[in-house]
């Protein structure tokens, strides 16, 4: 579907819905450019947002001597507010994305630094709710999806794609899966499932050569909820989807369960099999997000550590009698080095594609490169948006 396409069909979903606060339903459906001031949750938000109306955004702003806090993803530059290039056209919709109480400095800010189209929210919260609500069944519904109950009255919705059906839950109550899922959309489902690359964010976990068969066997390496788990499954995969913590786990296996196929893993994944310090969001009702999930410890209110089960892939492959494996997934939140450490066997004697997240540490793209060429010197590697994708030539 063309842009205008969904842009329109938004404006009329969104019309006459009051909860949403004139000036941001304005700036999400205005033609114009798009900037955003703020560079942390809230503009992570307000890009999701964004590919959900189909309205481009060219630039972050924040104060002067600020920074990007969106820990390291793909995302429109960032620039101080009194710094910004030429290139930058400021007559662009500017969207403030940051708490709402410093809304008037910052509106003082960009207008004496001479952006004069200036949005902004006054409850962040509520627009957030009522965006993630309406729009992302709204957008759905762009792409052919239907909705249907199953015998127990659960709503699920499904498209028909070349390969067969694609199929995922839609707890409608369930506002963090909605919005996990509608932040996920554009890199997973719509790449794979609708060959569409018009709305990426962190980039698609196919590129060229790395790309999912019928009949492949999968490794989903933090499996979230499961939308590339749904994707590889629709597509006649054989997955493994790898996820521990507890929350996110329980969401992942009501999406499984639609799918023949797939075995949940409620494991993280490390060097060697082990008990590991988990940190996870515990406040996951006032939050959008399950991000920050990670065995690195986070000391951020709301998060807490437990303990959870991580395994090696190598030690996992023998201990399951796997013959093969052709494909792995990994965003595990900094853990991709210690996976690759502990699939050096699998590696070599299986050359799976690999499709890996490379944004939450700095040096990720140099050491996982290292870790996969001393495991098997055949792989090709590319690098390109958040991800490295590796191969080997049959």
């Amino acid at each position: 579907m063309a842009s205008q396409d969904i842009a329109s069909h938004m404006l009329r979903l969104l019309g006459p819905n009051d909860t949403i606060e004139p000036s941001v339903k304005a700036f999400f459906l205005s033609r114009n450019g798009g900037i955003l001031y703020g560079a942390g949750t809230q503009a992570r938000h307000a890009l999701m947002f964004s590919a959900l109306f189909a309205k481009p955004v060219r630039c972050l702003l924040v104060s002067p001597g600020g920074r990007d806090r969106l820990g390291g993803h793909d995302h429109p530059p960032v620039y101080a507010a009194d710094a910004v290039p030429p290139s930058i056209d400021k007559k662009m919709d500017v969207l403030i994305a940051v708490d709402p109480r410093w809304n008037g400095q910052i509106s003082a800010t960009l207008r004496n630094n001479g952006f004069p189209s200036i949005f902004r929210a006054d409850d962040w919260r509520a627009a957030n709710r009522a965006i993630s609500n309406l729009a992302f069944p709204g957008y759905l519904e762009c792409y052919g999806f239907t909705r249907t109950a199953d015998a127990k009255g659960e709503t699920r919705v499904q498209a028909d794609f070349a390969g067969g059906v694609f199929t995922l839950p839609f707890p409608e109550c369930d506002r963090v899966f909605l919005t996990d899922v509608a932040g996920e959309f554009h890199d997973i489902v719509l790449p794979s499932i609708f060959g569409n690359l018009d709305l990426l964010i962190d980039g698609p976990y196919e590129c060229g050569d790395v790309a999912l068969r019928g009949g492949d066997v999968v490794f989903d390496l933090g499996a979230n909820m499961g939308l590339f788990t749904a994707a590889a499954a629709a597509r006649d995969c054989r997955v493994y989807a790898f996820e521990p913590a507890p929350y996110t786990l329980e969401r992942l296996k009501r999406t499984a369960s639609l799918y023949r196929g797939v075995t949940v893993c409620p494991y993280a994944v490390a060097d060697v099999n082990k008990k590991v310090a988990f940190s996870v969001n515990a406040d996951l009702e006032s939050v959008l997000s399950t991000v920050g999930n990670t065995l690195r410890p986070v000391k951020v209110k709301g998060f807490v550590t437990i303990e959870v089960d991580a395994v090696s892939i190598d030690e996992f492959v023998e201990r399951n009698g796997i013959g093969r494996v052709d494909f792995i997934k990994a965003d595990i939140e900094g853990a991709e080095r210690l996976m690759l450490a502990g699939a050096k066997k699998t590696l070599a004697r299986f050359a799976p594609k690999l499709a890996l997240c490379t944004y939450h540490l700095p040096d990720d793209p140099e050491v996982m490169e290292r870790l996969i060429l001393e495991a098997n010197p055949g792989y090709t590697i590319e690098h390109k948006w958040s991800k490295l994708y590796a191969y080997c030539r049959p």
